[in-house]
């Protein structure tokens, strides 16, 4: 087991649980909602919709806005996809860097490609130009001039940072008052549904946990080469 790897899966957990609000992590906030509304475009496209626009504002705030049809089903689906689309985009790359040994680099350049193609495809505010065109910029930038093993500590960091956003935020929603104005995901669910929001909150923060948990245990759970050697060997016998 990587022990820097550890170390920056627990340094992630401590810090969004602890300094969630810190202005120090302002950018990693905006990036996690980018990946937010990112989710609910691609749930809107996979069902068939068009996607007109992606906002991100400078409270940390978001939305995507989309043409529907108002089909429940695909309704219940892409307002779910905010922060399930979050933690499994999240899961996905924590256990892309904990199972591949030197990823870090192409990890930080990926998710640096990701944010120019969401800037320039759907974004259509200024403040989400810059922030995107910024994070960019500096994810390609630790991926050019960095050290690989620097570069690894990062993508842990960002993957486990962007799966915890939907753990933090979600527990907020099951106590949220609604504020005029703002629709939480949770409460245009229970619009749909009928079924209370704090209701959604809690199994979308049961499935984020479920799957987080078993992306940190599958990518740690990494084949001993000497063994595969070893079956190979056998095999030959």
């Amino acid at each position: 087991m990587d022990t820097k790897k550890v170390f920056a899966l627990i340094a992630a957990c401590a810090i969004g649980l602890f300094f969630w609000n810190s202005p120090f992590l302002y950018p990693l906030r905006i990036l996690t909602t980018i990946f937010h509304e990112l989710g609910h475009a691609l749930a809107a496209k996979a069902s068939g919709y068009e996607v007109q626009e992606i906002v991100i504002n400078q409270d940390g705030t978001g939305y995507c806005r989309y043409l529907t049809d108002r089909s429940f089903f695909k309704q219940v689906f892409i307002a779910s996809s905010g922060y399930l689309g979050s933690t499994v985009m999240g899961a996905a790359l924590l256990f892309w860097c904990l199972r591949v040994k030197n990823a870090g680099r192409l990890i930080l350049a990926f998710l640096a490609a990701v944010l120019l193609v969401v800037c320039v495809v759907w974004t259509r505010s200024v403040f989400g130009w810059v922030s995107s065109i910024a994070l960019a910029l500096t994810l390609g930038m630790c991926a050019r001039k960095l050290a690989e093993g620097t570069n690894q500590i990062i993508a842990v960091f960002l993957s486990a940072f962007v799966g915890l956003y939907s753990v933090h935020d979600i527990r907020h929603l099951v106590t949220r008052t609604p504020v005029p104005g703002s629709v939480a995901d949770t409460e245009a669910l229970q619009e749909l549904t009928h079924i209370p929001a704090p209701v959604w909150a809690v199994v979308w923060l049961v499935f984020s946990v479920v799957v987080l948990l078993a992306a940190v245990f599958k990518g740690f759970d990494r084949p001993d080469p000497s063994d595969a050697l070893s079956r190979k060997t056998a095999g030959r016998a």
